[in-house]
């Protein structure tokens, strides 16, 4: 007697229950054993992308659609640039109302408030100095710190 047909008199399985038990049980090891060599094989080798840098892209952009939305400005009515990639800070005592706007979370009317701002009393000299923009708070300070830069050349 062979081993599979002792196994069905003593499990009580149908032929063709005990295929289906064996397809899964082969199926189970063969998808381990792929699982335990992609963990601890071949994927060790292979580089990863480091998404950092698309994800500002991707955050950045999104802030900005979001802002021009909340300042009554549809995304049909804009084209959106280039925003500023993490390392590329905005001079603030430079920026035009153009590259205001790129900025994450400052639309037309804030990038006016900030270049008013400017002209009234004078250059920026530090980043907090923000706070005195009419509507700019601590927490869209926080926002921007890590793309604007305060240079009075």
């Amino acid at each position: 007697m062979n081993l599979l047909t002792r196994f069905q008199e003593k499990v009580g399985f149908t032929r063709n229950e005990t295929r289906t038990i064996a397809i899964l049980a082969v199926t189970f090891l063969i998808g381990s054993a792929i699982r335990a060599y992609r963990q601890h094989g071949i994927q060790s080798d292979i580089p990863r992308y480091d998404y950092t840098r698309t994800d500002s892209v991707f955050s950045a952009l999104s802030h900005r659609a979001d802002s021009l939305e909340r300042d009554g400005i549809s995304l049909q009515q804009t084209s959106v640039h280039k925003v500023p990639l993490a390392g590329e800070r905005i001079n603030l005592n430079t920026a035009t109302m153009k590259e205001l706007i790129h900025l994450p979370g400052i639309g037309p009317t804030y990038a006016q408030r900030i270049l008013d701002d400017r002209r009234q009393r004078g250059p920026f000299s530090s980043v907090e100095d923000l706070l005195r923009v009419k509507g700019i708070g601590k927490k869209k300070l926080e926002k921007l710190r890590a793309w604007v830069r305060v240079s009075l050349n």
